[in-house]
């Protein structure tokens, strides 16, 4: 959109009252400042079926340790979903991951392509589909004051890491694709 060309290459901010998630506000940490072996990593993916075809997969892993959620990795880029599958699969085992929670949109295949990849590659892991109901708008907005209490934390290498999640959700509404924000308020 012209908004988003605006704020992205003119570095022009987003104008006041349309911003719904200030970078200046998130709570960025150093990956070594993430203590991995405690608490633990689980996987969360929204596939975008049947959504616009310029809509990006999202698959987020996110890190629990005591009160802390940390995004650590990201799956951000258009992917078919019969090579993402196998992706999420590998990382899963990297990770070892206990769960993974997805939106299955009323699909049934998408669970058992999953449960395939991971089989394939002799990783037992639980999986979780969810069907979102209500306002997406709403749901993802929601998620703001645990983002802004730091709560909920982003590495700081984000822009290596998973810099097309972190233009979702820093130009949310403004930005074409929203996946990442969804798939984070499904983590949250």
């Amino acid at each position: 959109s012209d908004l988003f060309f605006s704020c992205q290459y003119m570095n022009s901010p987003l104008m006041d009252g349309l911003q719904i998630f200030d970078l200046k506000k998130l709570t960025l940490v150093r990956p070594e400042q993430v203590q991995f072996e405690l608490g633990q990593i689980n996987c969360f993916f929204d596939p975008s079926l049947g959504k616009a075809s310029s809509d990006y997969p999202m698959c987020l892993w996110l890190h629990f340790h005591e009160d802390a959620i940390t995004v650590i990795d990201a799956i951000d880029e258009k992917v078919e979903l019969s090579l993402l599958v196998h992706q999420i699969a590998a990382k899963n085992r990297e990770y070892q991951c206990r769960s993974l929670t997805f939106e299955n949109n009323g699909l049934t295949l998408i669970e058992q392509s999953l449960r395939d990849a991971h089989q394939r590659i002799g990783y037992r892991i639980y999986l979780d589909p969810v069907h979102h109901y209500g306002n997406k708008h709403e749901r993802i907005c929601s998620i703001q004051p645990d983002l802004y209490s730091g709560r909920v934390r982003f590495l700081d290498d984000y822009l290596t890491r998973y810099p097309e999640f972190m233009n979702q959700l820093i130009f949310y509404g403004a930005y074409g694709n929203d996946d990442g924000p969804d798939c984070l308020e499904m983590g949250i």
